[in-house]
């Protein structure tokens, strides 16, 4: 019976956790096209940015991100990270972008990708909530098994120093009266 229940609780676990990450990246689809509507609303305003490279790079980043959201993971974006990180044509493209990104007349498409990379981060710290709190956690723990550490490896020096087996403090200590 009990492990009947179990079961019937990890089952509407899981079923929660479902639902909360469906709603979460509806949530987030919803601010994605946000900004893509207001990236449009920049193109439309200024029609230099509209033909610009920017603008169909953003454009098209900001869709595919939206069709990628329920796939997106941070162990995704770590082992992307890991597979770019020595690739010539990567790094050449993303300084490409970053010099036309630095132009005073980009400015705005530069507010448009941190404002991108900001909802993404988002959505991911939400994601991952709970990997989060324990990462935090563990920093906290590790912060307190350092400082047990430290307490203990005092604690064993005194006793070094103060036990009979170690010292010879009983011989040399006055006796209390």
């Amino acid at each position: 019976m009990l492990t009947m229940i179990t079961v019937m609780i990890l089952i509407g676990v899981a079923a929660v956790r479902v639902a909360q990450r469906n709603s979460l990246v509806c949530e987030y689809r919803y601010q994605l096209f946000e900004l893509r509507d207001r990236l449009r609303q920049l193109a439309i305003r200024d029609e230099p940015a509209s033909r610009s490279w920017l603008f169909a790079y953003f454009d098209s980043t900001t869709a595919k991100a939206v069709g990628l959201l329920p796939d997106l993971t941070v162990w995704q974006l770590l082992a992307l990270e890991n597979v770019y990180k020595n690739d010539p044509r990567f790094k050449l493209l993303s300084k490409n972008l970053d010099i036309e990104l630095a132009k005073p007349q980009h400015r705005e498409f530069k507010a448009f990708e941190e404002e991108l990379i900001k909802t993404l981060g988002a959505y991911l710290f939400e994601r991952h909530r709970t990997l989060l709190m324990t990462v935090e956690v563990a920093d906290h723990l590790s912060a307190g098994i350092r400082q047990t550490i430290q307490e203990t490896k005092r604690k064993s020096l005194e006793v070094a120093i103060k036990s009979p087996e170690t010292s010879t403090l009983g011989d040399f200590a006055p006796c209390p009266a």
